[in-house]
């Protein structure tokens, strides 16, 4: 179908696009909240597509939707209950900001992240693998080296999927930046972004910045 169709193209992995992505703690929401938000996001497709709408009004709709879909999400983890917490110590978000900058203009760039205590938001483009591969480098150095800190080698610590979004315009980037750097500020854990220690923006892109 043509809803299905544009769905998928937009999992596409683009040649020099900026990517939003975030990725979040294994076991920082309950299963069951995850899988309420997904079937309501499925059956919301399947009676988009029900609508016979045209091509260009199918993608504007998922692209609502999905937007709407991620606020959800965020809110989830920003307001759960449910442990781990551990980037709440500032040991470990270190050592998740490190894992992200290591390979920083070499295999990608980095635009910001913001590291919030059960989950990551992050900017990233001009990839030169596969961001799924890079992602799994990531999550893997971190993993590593929180769970030798933790004493528990071989433990799951991050989720194995993550979100993701391509950035399309400049009013998207603008947007996906103050999100990420008023995270904290939202949550009421600061009053001002650039206070939050896990905060970082690349000085080119500063202009966009709350």
């Amino acid at each position: 179908s043509a809803a299905s169709d544009v769905y998928k193209r937009q999992h596409w992995q683009w040649e020099n696009a900026i990517y939003f992505v975030t990725f979040r703690l294994h076991g920082s929401l309950p299963n069951s909240a995850i899988q309420k938000l997904k079937d309501e996001h499925e059956l919301q497709k399947t009676e988009l597509i029900k609508k016979g709408l045209s091509e260009q009004k199918i993608k504007q709709a998922l692209k609502k939707m999905r937007h709407l879909y991620f606020g959800k999400f965020d809110h989830l983890l920003d307001n759960s209950s449910s442990v781990p917490h551990h980037l709440a110590n500032d040991n470990f978000a270190k050592i998740v900001a490190n894992s992200i900058m290591f390979f920083n203009e070499k295999k990608y760039k980095i635009i910001n992240y913001t590291i919030m205590s059960n989950h990551v938001h992050l900017l990233i483009y001009q990839l030169q693998s596969e961001l799924h591969d890079i992602m799994g480098s990531i999550k893997k150095y971190s993993a590593k080296h929180i769970n030798l800190e933790l004493n528990q080698t071989g433990n799951k610590f991050w989720q194995y999927e993550s979100f993701d979004h391509i950035i399309r315009n400049e009013l998207e980037l603008n947007y996906y930046i103050q999100y990420n750097l008023l995270n904290p500020v939202t949550v009421n854990l600061i009053s001002d972004w650039q206070d939050w220690k896990w905060n970082y923006i690349h000085k080119d892109f500063l202009k966009y910045a709350p």
